[in-house]
């Protein structure tokens, strides 16, 4: 498939996406009787629209109609959409339906081994921030990409890292500071906030020092590169191995460069090259296309969207960050995710110039205060 093919394909995935959010928005007033007919037939065009429909219907907590998605095929869904009040088919699908039992399908059993991966891989990491947690807050470990697949892997101070396949890193956390090092391949960082511990990232002869943001790290033979999504990352120099105190002086090295989000810059034994704009999709191509999260909380997957944007979703309010959902989206449009968070009771998407603010529509506090 040549570049052009693949920008139509996501152009045109992302348009389903929004129109089915926007189906999903229309439905929470009775239509009309034109707006049912119209919305019958997008449903009728392509089983790909009945998908995302059921996806953006699935994130407000459906799980009805997540199992009855599992025992039907999408032409069914379709042919029942014109039996029945499309109000009713999703978000409150009708008894009747609910009380058919039929066998799983080989997709539907795949669905259903996927959704246990996801819960099996949510539950080990879980389980092993509550072991380094008992370490007091020591960390010495290695993690490698897995062979076939992104690997995501939460650290115990909420830092998220991204691991392309037969990547490594080496994390290494104490009292005084939480130092990765990148050993080899592709890792994108979501650093979590930590005032009293500085985050700083080993890059061969650098060492990265985070200034709340995500970036990109590339290892390659031939030199390494370093990407800011967004936020601000300070480049310096490594110190001598040969230092007294290395790990107390980190701090001390020469800065070297200065990146804000969209910048990018090369790194090797020479030194480092001259800022260059960022290609944001080039730079993060290795990453999944779609975001699939299981009963995960909106904080978290507005964190993954934040890997692709250089406007990133800040979620302000505690109880809308917390609250959990289920999906896919389009990985290349937050916009689409945004536009899902606005149909939530009480919430409100503020669009900026450098980021999307998701606030409380009330007047309950925020996080910082601020609305």
């Amino acid at each position: 498939m040549n570049d052009s093919t693949q920008f139509d394909a996501a152009r045109q995935a992302r348009r389903i996406t929004e129109q089915a959010v926007s189906w999903y928005i229309e439905q929470q007033e009775p239509l009309s009787e034109r707006q049912r007919v119209a919305f019958l037939n997008w449903l009728r065009a392509s089983p790909r629209h009945v998908a995302e429909y059921f996806a953006v219907a699935q994130m407000h907590g459906d799980f009805k109609a997540a199992a009855i998605l599992k025992t039907i095929t999408a032409e069914e869904l379709v042919e029942r959409a014109g039996r029945d009040s499309p109000v009713v088919m999703f978000p409150l699908m009708g008894s009747a339906i609910a009380k058919e039992h039929r066998p799983r399908t080989g997709r539907a059993r795949r669905v259903a081994a996927r959704t246990a991966g996801l819960v099996a891989a949510v539950l080990m990491a879980w389980l092993g921030v509550g072991y380094w947690r008992e370490a007091n807050g020591r960390v010495e470990r290695s993690f490698q990409g897995d062979t076939a697949a992104v690997r995501s892997v939460t650290l115990p101070d909420g830092t998220l890292v991204q691991l392309d396949q037969n990547s490594r890193i080496d994390v290494h956390f104490d009292g005084r500071f939480r130092r990765i090092e990148v050993v080899r391949g592709n890792a994108l960082f979501d650093v979590g906030k930590d005032a009293k511990r500085p985050m700083l990232v080993h890059v061969g002869g650098h060492v990265l020092q985070d200034i709340g943001t995500v970036f990109d790290v590339k290892r390659e033979a031939g030199g390494d590169t370093l990407t800011v999504i967004s936020g601000h990352v300070r480049v310096l120099n490594a110190l001598d191995a040969s230092h007294k105190d290395e790990f107390a002086s980190l701090l001390d090295g020469i800065a070297v460069a200065d990146l804000t989000a969209g910048q990018q810059i090369s790194l090797n034994v020479a030194g480092v090259s001259t800022k260059q704009p960022a290609q944001i999709a080039r730079a993060t191509a290795w990453l999944p296309s779609e975001i699939r999260f299981q009963h995960e909380t909106i904080g978290n997957v507005a964190r993954r969207f934040n890997a692709y944007t250089s406007k990133p979703l800040v979620i302000e309010n505690e109880s809308i960050a917390d609250e959990r959902i289920s999906g896919i989206f389009h990985a290349d449009n937050p916009q689409a995710f945004a536009a899902y968070l606005s149909t939530l009771p009480d919430v409100r998407v503020v669009e900026e110039r450098d980021r999307v603010r998701i606030v409380a529509s009330s007047r309950t506090a925020t996080k910082d205060g601020s609305m």
